[in-house]
């Protein structure tokens, strides 16, 4: 990069509409497939041992991305829906993927200072991994929970103080 304004990423709200909506639609029809396999619609074949209904959930997450990468910028219920919609998707992906019984299998790798690790994971750390993972986001669940059912009270909204 040669480190010119043109060269950083830009904020989806940046993007124009056009490519909005393109890139919303993307995500909502490649969610919309994993949805229909999770729901036995479409003939999937998930990995031996992931029940239908994780992939289905995935999609799920996918389709919500795309409703909120297309949704007007300026913050409101609807995003704070959405975002609980999302983030309790991936508490349900991650919670299967650390605690339900059943064979996991993981890796890791990493790379730094021009060395490269890799090695398979052990079950105990991935679940781990994922567990906390669940955790942390069954938190920001809650929050963007309470949110939508009881939303903050915004400036403009707020009645002038009483003289």
């Amino acid at each position: 990069m040669s480190g010119t304004d043109g060269d950083k990423p830009r904020p989806l709200g940046d993007l124009p509409p056009r490519q909005r909506r393109l890139l919303a639609i993307a995500f909502i029809a490649g969610g919309s497939v994993f949805v229909g396999g999770g729901l036995r619609w479409i003939d999937i074949a998930p990995a031996p041992g992931v029940p239908h209904w994780i992939i289905g959930v995935i999609g799920a997450i996918f389709v919500f991305a795309g409703i909120a990468v297309g949704m007007r910028s300026e913050p409101s219920r609807g995003h704070d829906l959405v975002g609980a919609l999302i983030v309790t998707g991936f508490v349900a992906v991650f919670g299967w993927i650390g605690f339900a019984p059943g064979e996991r299998h993981f890796s890791s790798s990493g790379s730094g200072g021009g060395l490269s690790l890799a090695g398979g994971g052990g079950d105990w750390i991935g679940r781990a991994a994922f567990g906390l993972g669940a955790v942390l986001c069954a938190l920001a669940a809650m929050y963007l929970w309470k949110r939508v059912f009881f939303p903050p009270v915004r400036r403009e909204e707020k009645a002038p103080p009483a003289q």
